[in-house]
């Protein structure tokens, strides 16, 4: 049975895509498009360089890498479907067709496209690989960006933002930089012991968890109460609730279990009482849970607030309240 997707609140009111629903009202007519008659010359049917704007998009994954390596550059992988996505659409209009990014995004990343059209014939070779590109990073809807490091490890995600170029090129070089900041948390983290090392992998998995690579976050999870074993310096427990809120979460297969995982968690969160991030993740997830499952927007925008509350000078506290401005808008 597929687990019951919940979408991370932060990205409901922040990125806009469409789904794959051939009848979505979201979906643009090839023929009336301008920019997919123009790309219908590429055809996209093999696995090789993409021009667009004078500017090359790779779409296949493993030259793709070659090239991460050999430049030691990132990845920025725009999941796209390009001849009926108005969104879609509108980032390559907006952004990417756009010297300010055409210029600056190619000195920080290797761009690739990975497109599922509707219109424009592929290879199969590249069917199979972009679907299998599709599982491995979760795929949900287009446009959905991807930053990597130069192996493949997710690090950040994006979608179409207002703002134009500068704004959304700053956008993607601060998640560039959270990143490398994680990674020298880490290796800061191994070179410490004690608290300093705990606070450190606190602070790395802080980082990792917007990220969604459950892989990488579990074993932080399970260094941290590893090395607090006797709860000597309070991780333990804090991450006792943490490993109890994500099994609460990934054990949710369908709508119907939501409402007593939901009791499950609001019960953790007060347990969490001493641990204010800990309290964030699950008021999210609580937020999320009633956003995508019950539709209740006042009871979303209550779990935000008490995300909010737990930590209102923290890093995270910004964007909450940026959310909690736009569900009031979308009310009034």
């Amino acid at each position: 049975m597929n687990k019951l997707f919940i979408i991370p609140v932060l990205s409901l009111f922040l990125l806009s895509a469409c789904s794959e629903d051939k009848n979505s009202s979201e979906t643009v007519n090839a023929t009336e498009n301008s920019i997919t008659a123009s790309l219908s010359d590429t055809s996209s049917s093999s696995i090789t360089d993409i021009v667009q704007n004078g500017q090359p998009w790779i779409n296949d994954m493993t030259v793709a890498l070659e090239r991460a390596k050999t430049e030691d550059k990132d990845l920025l992988i725009n999941f796209t479907g390009s001849d009926w996505c108005s969104w879609c659409i509108k980032i390559r209009d907006e952004i990417f067709s756009h010297n300010e990014f055409i210029d600056e995004a190619p000195k920080d990343f290797i761009l690739v496209e990975i497109d599922f059209p509707q219109s424009i014939k592929q290879s199969e070779n590249l069917k199979a690989q972009n679907s299998q590109l599709q599982m491995k990073y979760a795929i949900q809807g287009y446009p959905t960006i991807i930053l990597t490091d130069s192996v493949g490890n997710p690090y950040g995600q994006a979608g179409y933002q207002p703002g134009g170029p500068v704004v959304y090129m700053n956008h993607l070089l601060e998640l560039k930089g959270k990143n490398r900041k994680a990674e020298q948390l880490l290796i800061d983290a191994e070179n410490s012991s004690g608290r300093e090392k705990l606070v450190k992998l606190n602070d790395y998995y802080l980082l990792k968890e917007a990220d969604g690579n459950t892989e990488i976050t579990d074993r932080i999870m399970n260094t941290i109460i590893e090395e607090d074993k006797d709860n000597q310096y309070g991780f333990k427990k804090a991450y006792e609730i943490r490993k109890d809120t994500n099994n609460i979460l990934r054990e949710l297969t369908t709508e119907d279990e939501a409402p007593k995982a939901m009791e499950d968690l609001e019960v953790l969160f007060y347990k969490a009482e001493s641990y204010p991030q800990v309290q964030i993740s699950i008021a999210m997830s609580l937020a999320g849970l009633v956003y995508n499952v019950q539709k209740d927007p006042e009871m979303t925008i209550k779990w935000l607030q008490a995300a909010y509350d737990a930590d209102p000078i923290g890093t995270r506290a910004g964007e909450i309240k940026q959310i909690i401005a736009s569900l009031k808008s979308n009310q009034a």
